[in-house]
């Protein structure tokens, strides 16, 4: 199993979805989670392809 797996997007939605609807700002760390998933800066940096 690759290193960035536990970086995927299911990971990390899940842990949000899990822990963070505590907070207010939870729609806001989504959209920016969901921002760096998509940016190849992130890629590069968990995936290295």
């Amino acid at each position: 199993m690759p290193t960035g797996f536990i970086y995927s997007q299911d990971f990390l939605y899940h842990n949000a979805n899990s822990t963070i609807p505590h907070y207010e700002n939870s729609d806001r760390l989504l959209a920016c989670l969901n921002r760096l998933h998509q940016s190849s800066y992130f890629n590069s940096l968990f995936f290295l392809k």
